[in-house]
């Protein structure tokens, strides 16, 4: 009897949910989310795992087929603390509990929130003294405090995560509530633009609750395409949120300055921008351009990040785009996932480390109702093929990347590679030129995965130095 006589225990909760399975019923509603150790009681922790082994072995969970899986130590200790023996414990539990499947979902995940509530506070505690040490490392305390409370919060995500059944009549309702908002629409984006028309066209924008990886190795444009839909669609009216953990704020919103300067009288790399190459015309030009950026309903966080600081900088973001008056956040972009800091559960396991991000990444984009735009850093293999465009293959070693994503994009200028292989034969190297002008500003937009919808390569326009992409049109003009 470890905690009944804890004020901050409420034995109760726990005595609930196992008073419901104990009448042959819920367990499959809470199993995928709870776990033996988030009962405080050592008793009913006993229990739990009794009524989990007779469901495996019988496919029951009723009292008197879980009373004999029970072990030997919980009855003594009954007999000891309460004077009752088992029997007469699961009877009790038994008449006092409220029966339903919606009950006991709701009671399973109330066993997991007063689980955290009280390792919050011990672990608060235990913090608090060991930093009283004077031999102790802060660096340490953090690191040990934050994987501890992101364990917690990653218990509760899952306990709290929405509806994810439904008869076929509901998910019908619900195709049908999509169609008719489709329909009325008028033949406007069923998603967040990309602004880029041609992408739009065969994705019909991003679309919120999915996981969008735009993956490419290292100068193919993933931050410049990320800034232009960025701005692109912040400028349509959609709330943006950027993650940037690559590259700092100030370089990154350099990269926007140009891009913005770009289709004006007075266009800046963003180079000079960021080495402060201007004269005071170009500076004053820049200055303006900063209005047109502060208008736009964008936010740029560039702190590093696990899974859990994802989750509370989307639920800040939420709130600060509020009380600005923005529109809601709708896509947040991340760049890019080699810098996610891994949780505690599979560090050391880079395959796994990836599997739990992206499968956190996905949960947020359903549980908020957001899209994600996620970019990612293909392996250098990519590069010893004499066809260097990616594939879907270039995935099989990153987690389950391709499994979570709902759309996988890869980018590909084929002018990088032109631009580095001089030919020693002369005839072949103004070949290689002459192919080198015509690619100079070609993307590949590769669609390589799309849940709902085509699986294509779209050209678009782009300029590095203004860090820049535009529509197709532009470049077959």
């Amino acid at each position: 009897m470890t905690m009944m006589q804890d004020r901050s225990f409420v034995p109760e909760v726990e005595q609930q949910l196992l008073g419901a399975l104990l009448t042959g019923r819920g367990l499959p509603a809470v199993r995928s989310f709870l776990r033996e150790e988030h009962f405080i009681e050592d008793i009913h922790s006993a229990i739990y795992e009794a009524i989990c082994q007779a469901f495996d072995q019988s496919g029951a969970t009723h009292a008197p087929v879980v009373g004999p899986l029970i072990p030997p130590r919980v009855d003594d200790a009954l007999k000891n603390g309460l004077g009752i023996t088992t029997s007469q414990y699961l009877a009790s539990m038994l008449a006092d509990t409220i029966h339903g499947g919606a009950t006991i979902t709701k009671a399973g995940r109330a066993v997991v929130e007063q689980w955290a509530r009280i390792n919050f506070a011990r672990t608060l505690e235990s913090s608090a003294a060991a930093a009283r040490e004077p031999s102790s490392s802060i660096g340490t305390l953090l690191k040990s405090t934050g994987s501890m409370m992101e364990e917690m919060a990653t218990a509760i995500r899952v306990a709290g995560s929405r509806q994810t059944r439904m008869t076929a009549g509901e998910a019908g309702d619900a195709a049908l509530a999509a169609a008719r908002r489709a329909m009325e629409s008028k033949g406007a984006l069923s998603g967040i633009s990309w602004g880029l028309a041609d992408v739009d066209k065969d994705t019909g924008g991003m679309q919120r609750r999915d996981l969008i990886l735009m993956g490419a190795r290292p100068s193919m444009g993933k931050t410049s395409a990320m800034t232009s839909i960025a701005l692109s669609s912040a400028r349509k009216g959609h709330g943006i949120g950027i993650l940037s953990l690559e590259m700092d704020s100030a370089k990154l919103t350099a990269r926007a300055l140009s891009d913005l300067s770009l289709p004006t009288h007075q266009p800046i790399e963003y180079v000079d921008i960021i080495r402060g190459s201007l004269d005071e015309a170009q500076y004053l030009h820049v200055e303006k351009l900063n209005g047109q950026l502060k208008s736009l309903p964008i936010e740029i966080d560039e702190s590093p990040v696990n899974t859990f600081d994802i989750r509370m900088k989307i639920e800040g973001m939420l709130e600060r785009f509020e009380k600005r008056g923005w529109p809601r956040l709708e896509c947040l972009m991340l760049d890019h996932l080699g810098f996610v800091q891994p949780g505690a559960a599979y560090r050391g396991n880079r395959n796994n480390e990836i599997g739990e991000i992206t499968r956190a990444l996905k949960d947020y984009a359903k549980e908020y109702d957001i899209a994600f735009l996620l970019l990612s850093q293909l392996s250098r293999l990519v590069t010893t093929r004499e066809n260097k465009r990616p594939q879907l293959s270039d995935l099989r070693d990153s987690g389950n990347i391709e499994q979570d994503a709902d759309v996988v994009i890869f980018l590909h200028r084929e002018a990088y590679y032109l631009e580095r292989c001089e030919e020693t034969d002369a005839d072949k190297d103004i070949a290689r030129l002459d192919r080198l002008e015509q690619e100079r500003h070609r993307l590949e937009f590769i669609i390589a995965k799309q849940r709902n919808g085509p699986v294509r390569t779209i050209n678009l326009w782009c300029d590095m130095a203004y860090s820049a992409v535009r529509n197709g049109d532009r470049y077959r003009s």
